[in-house]
C-alpha cells in the first residue's frame, strides 16, 4: 500500500507546478486521494522488445544511408599532400600524419549504401601507407632526395636559363592574369594562365581529351561558381620556359573553362618576378619536390 503511494506522489510530482503546489496544499484527504490513484502500468518486456527492434533498425539504417564522407576524406588527403610538399621539420610531418588519420578515419566511415563505399574500401590501405611514411618522416629528419614520380629537369636547349635560372615570355594578359605557353607530355603546346593564387594546375576539357588524359580519381574544388566536384588525370609531363614535372595530376575544368591555369604544385619551388613581358624563375636552395596523388583509384 505505501509503496502505491509513493508511486502516485512521483506521479504528481512528475506532472508540473501547478500539480506540485496542489500537493504542497492538500488536506489529509486529498493525499489520500492521491494514494487510490491507479499506478502507470509498466513496460511490458514486449514494449521492451519492439523498442529494441526499431532502435537497432534506426541503426542499421543510419549505417546504410548516414553522411557520405567519402570527399571529405578526399579533402584531408589533399590537406595532407599539400602540407608534405612543403614539409621541412618533424613538426610539419606529426601534421601530415593527423591528416592522413583523419583521412583514413573518413574512409572507414563511408556509409555501406554510398556508391563510393567499395573506392574508399580500397584507398584505406593506401592511405595507412602514406600515414606510415609521414610518422616515420616525423620520427627522422627528412634528407633531400629526388623522386622519379616527380623532378625538375633542368633545360638543356632553346631556354635562356642556366642551373638555376630562366625566364618565359608573356603572349598577353587576361584580367591581368599572365598567359603563358606551356608543354605537355612532350609536344602539345598550349597557352595557360600563370596564376599564383592557384594551388593546382587545371585544364581544359578540350586539352584533356587532346591529351588522352586518363581520370584516375575526383576531388572538390572552389571555383567562381562555387565548390564543385572535378576529375582528376595524370600527364606525363608539363614543361614551362626551363622547368619540367613528370608525372604530374592535373585537374579537368568544368565544361566552360576556356583556358588551362598553371599552379603552385608547378612553380612552388621557385621565386617568380613577373616583369612587363616575361616571368622570371629563380630557383630556391634545391629540396625535394615530390608531387604524388592522393590515392583514388584508379578507373
Amino acid at each position: 500500500m505505501w509503496k502505491s503511494a509513493w508511486r502516485g506522489g512521483i506521479a504528481i510530482f512528475l506532472s508540473g507546478s501547478l500539480g506540485l503546489v496542489t500537493a504542497g496544499c492538500s488536506t489529509e484527504d486529498d493525499a489520500s486521494t492521491a494514494s487510490q490513484s491507479p499506478t502507470p502500468a509498466p513496460a511490458t518486456a514486449a514494449n521492451s522488445a519492439i523498442v529494441g527492434s526499431k532502435t537497432a533498425t534506426l541503426v542499421k539504417s543510419s549505417a546504410l544511408t548516414g553522411a557520405d564522407t567519402y570527399f571529405p576524406a578526399l579533402d584531408k588527403a589533399t590537406a595532407a599532400l599539400t602540407i608534405s610538399e612543403s614539409a621541412s621539420c618533424a613538426d610539419d610531418w606529426l601534421l601530415v600524419a593527423a591528416q592522413w588519420r583523419e583521412a583514413i578515419k573518413l574512409l572507414k566511415s563511408v556509409p555501406v549504401g554510398s556508391r563510393n563505399h567499395d573506392r574508399a574500401s580500397k584507398m584505406i590501405a593506401q592511405y595507412q601507407q602514406k600515414l606510415a611514411d609521414a610518422q616515420k618522416q616525423a620520427a627522422t629528419p627528412p634528407k633531400p632526395k629526388v623522386v622519379a614520380t616527380a623532378s625538375i629537369n633542368l633545360p638543356t636547349t632553346n631556354t635562356k636559363s642556366n642551373s638555376s635560372f630562366f625566364t618565359i615570355p608573356i603572349a598577353r594578359r587576361e584580367s591581368g592574369v599572365p598567359v603563358i605557353e606551356a608543354t605537355f607530355n612532350g609536344k602539345h603546346k598550349f597557352a595557360m594562365l600563370l596564376d599564383t593564387g592557384a594551388s593546382y594546375t587545371v585544364i581544359t576539357k578540350a586539352m584533356a581529351q587532346k591529351l588522352a588524359v586518363a581520370v584516375v580519381g575526383s576531388s572538390r574544388a572552389k571555383t567562381g561558381n562555387g565548390v564543385t566536384n572535378l576529375s582528376v588525370g595524370m600527364v606525363k609531363s608539363l614543361q614551362v620556359g626551363g622547368g619540367v614535372l613528370k608525372n604530374l595530376p592535373v585537374w579537368i575544368g568544368q565544361p566552360d573553362l576556356e583556358i588551362g591555369v598553371v599552379g603552385q604544385d608547378f612553380f612552388s619551388s621557385y621565386d617568380m618576378t613577373i616583369r612587363q613581358n616575361v616571368v622570371e624563375f629563380q630557383q630556391r636552395a634545391q629540396k625535394s619536390n615530390s608531387v604524388s596523388y592522393f590515392g583514388a583509384d584508379s578507373q
